[in-house]
């Protein structure tokens, strides 16, 4: 079986969100396949907004005792698709390797809540699906390809904004997505000696004050030189700053380093791991 994992982050995401409002976010997809394996093509890439509520619904039924008709009841799943957000082009994916498709969605005008005593579960969803196969598929664990939206009315929570990889795999977030976006910059310090802070900010998807606390600690650590709106590597330095970047763990929402098997940040207290 194909080991496609999907799974995403929410920029800036909000404790309610309204309708008009609008989600961004990161859709990673990551071929988990061994090396030496085929490379896989995503023939199809999209993200589903979906309405998702349960039905109590009755019907007839003879029953075995008594041969006569009587009346039973049975829930029955309703899914509504309210848009779609996809993307044209077909991307091949190398095992090992982690795709980022940035994405900003705007939520309908309204929506009407399903909370009678015939009806439970409404929530509104993002679904997170690629296709390698023969059909769409929110990949081999489903529930990381599954943001339930933080609404009013919704019988369910809003999920974690950062979800990555399965359960049983402690802060896959930490290993694997950050970790990848660290890489990112290193490759780009490797390059250049004078960064952009945008650029960085970019790189690493969190807002620039957040970014410019960060490279005032690397600065005295890997003397760094802040001019304006650029970073300045110390060519002295750079291999060390780089091995650095490589190496280090760090807080997807403080980037503060941190142990790896830890499921709370102990710097700005945020859970790093999907609730059970």
């Amino acid at each position: 079986m194909t080991k496609i994992y999907c799974y995403y982050t929410i920029l800036n995401p909000k404790e309610v969100y309204n309708p008009n409002d609008k989600i961004s976010g990161i859709f990673y997809i990551e071929n988990k396949e061994k090396e030496g394996s085929k490379d896989r093509l995503l023939k199809k890439i999209e993200i589903q907004l979906m309405e998702i509520y349960q039905e109590r619904v009755s019907y007839e039924q003879k029953s075995l005792l008594t041969g006569e008709m009587e009346t039973k009841y049975k829930w029955v799943n309703h899914q509504k698709k309210l848009q779609k957000y996809y993307y044209k082009k077909k991307y091949p994916i190398k095992p090992g390797e982690i795709k980022e498709f940035e994405f900003e969605m705007p939520l309908p005008k309204t929506w009407s809540p399903k909370v009678s005593g015939n009806l439970k579960d409404w929530h509104l969803a993002l679904l997170f699906k690629q296709k390698t196969g023969m059909k769409l598929s929110l990949g081999k664990s489903p529930n990381t390809a599954y943001y339930v939206i933080p609404v009013q009315h919704s019988a369910r929570p809003g999920s974690s904004p950062s979800i990555a990889g399965e359960k049983e795999e402690k802060s896959v977030i930490l290993k694997e997505v950050e970790k990848h976006k660290l890489q990112k910059l290193a490759n780009l310090v490797q390059i250049s000696s004078k960064i952009n802070i945008n650029d960085i900010s970019e790189i690493l998807k969190l807002k620039r004050t957040i970014i410019l606390e960060k490279l005032i600690e690397w600065a005295g650590k890997y003397s760094l030189n802040i001019e304006g709106d650029y970073l300045v590597i110390n060519e002295d330095k750079k291999s060390e700053f780089i091995s650095a970047l490589k190496s280090m763990i760090v807080c997807p929402y403080c980037l503060s380093e941190i142990e790896i098997d830890i499921e709370m940040c102990p710097h700005c207290g945020v859970s790093l791991q999907e609730e059970e």
